[in-house]
């Protein structure tokens, strides 16, 4: 069951998905869900808010998980076999912060997910799902 059936979670807009619900089929809105999550987590810790740092990270892990099921080896000329230690270390730290509640390990998951993000923008807009100049 994906944790989107189990609760709703907000998107990189602020807006309100229902359970179940679908996000954009483009990868670079998943990374910029999950640093938007990662930045509410860092901003939980620092107030000292478990409930909000556990509901951020948990919505970054949603986006991250839905990236590397739904595109890994789909978008074309992403070298797609090598990004599956880099997907694990991402979700390594993102458990990291809720079980140590450490925003140094939101940061290097920010850091990571920002490299994922770029790596995959040049097979995005080949795809056609990017922006167009």
């Amino acid at each position: 069951m994906a944790l989107t059936d189990m609760h709703t979670s907000r998107d990189a807009r602020g807006l309100e998905m229902e359970p179940g619900g679908l996000l954009p089929a483009a990868p670079p809105y998943h990374c910029a869900v999950a640093i938007g999550a990662l930045e509410r987590a860092t901003n939980a810790i620092a107030c000292a808010d478990i409930e909000a740092r556990c509901k951020a990270v948990a919505t970054a892990t949603e986006a991250m998980t839905a990236l590397f099921l739904d595109f890994d080896g789909k978008c074309q000329d992403f070298p797609a076999q090598g990004a599956g230690p880099l997907y694990e270390s991402i979700l390594g730290r993102l458990l990291n912060i809720n079980l140590y509640n450490n925003s140094e390990c939101a940061h290097e998951a920010i850091a990571m997910i920002e490299q994922l993000r770029d790596a995959y923008a040049p097979a995005v807009k080949w795809a056609g799902h990017g922006t167009k100049p």
